[in-house]
């Protein structure tokens, strides 16, 4: 009876598995595009857990460097903290307001 102990025990690992999974696809999430010279920019999107572009963000004369870790948790903060203004965007970024511009709201 070894075997129909071992069938249940995963089974039931199989669902809490399935849960945490589903759970964990109901957040937001980022992806950016980025220019090169001579006219360096980013466009960072925001998007729903559904695939739905919720915000796009402009940066211009600015090529954002995502290979970097802290770079990536600078945008990740930007969905933790919900900071969708040009001004939130450029405290977090460092960068002058100026250069943001938001041409998407969903």
């Amino acid at each position: 009876m070894p075997g129909i102990k071992y069938l249940v025990t995963c089974l039931l690992l199989l669902g809490l598995n399935v849960d945490a999974a589903t759970g964990a696809s109901d957040s937001l999430y980022w992806v950016t595009e980025i220019g090169k010279a001579p006219n360096p920019y980013t466009v960072i999107r925001i998007y729903s857990c559904k695939d739905e572009v919720l915000k796009e963000i402009w940066v211009k004369d600015y090529q954002i460097d995502i290979s970097r870790k802290r770079t990536r948790r600078k945008l990740q903060k930007l969905l933790e903290n919900h900071l969708v203004d040009e001004q939130g965007v450029a405290d977090r970024l460092k960068i002058h307001v100026s250069r943001i511009q938001f041409t998407a709201n969903f």
